[in-house]
């Protein structure tokens, strides 16, 4: 993990696919993760990871009602062990 990370603002009127794939261009150039909030979703693109995926995650974690929601990239692993 990188001890830094990106918090970027998203223009009103974007799409959380417009918002994923512009994340996730800059997180495989600066090399880092790329945090962003859509509709109250905290969002995390990491580097290399499908930006789908995370537009995926966003619609899974819209339609709840925690609340705090967060959406990432890929799978959060159980612990740090895990592949």
């Amino acid at each position: 993990m990188k001890p830094l990370y990106l918090t970027v603002e998203i223009h009103a009127g974007s799409t959380i696919q417009e918002a994923t794939l512009k994340a996730s261009e800059i997180a495989d150039l600066l090399e880092m993760d790329v945090c962003f909030n859509f509709n109250g979703v905290h969002c995390t693109m990491s580097p290399h990871d499908d930006p789908f995926s995370l537009a995926d995650n966003y619609d899974a974690q819209i339609g709840t009602n925690i609340k705090h929601k967060h959406a990432f990239s890929r799978a959060i692993r159980k612990s740090r062990h895990d592949p």
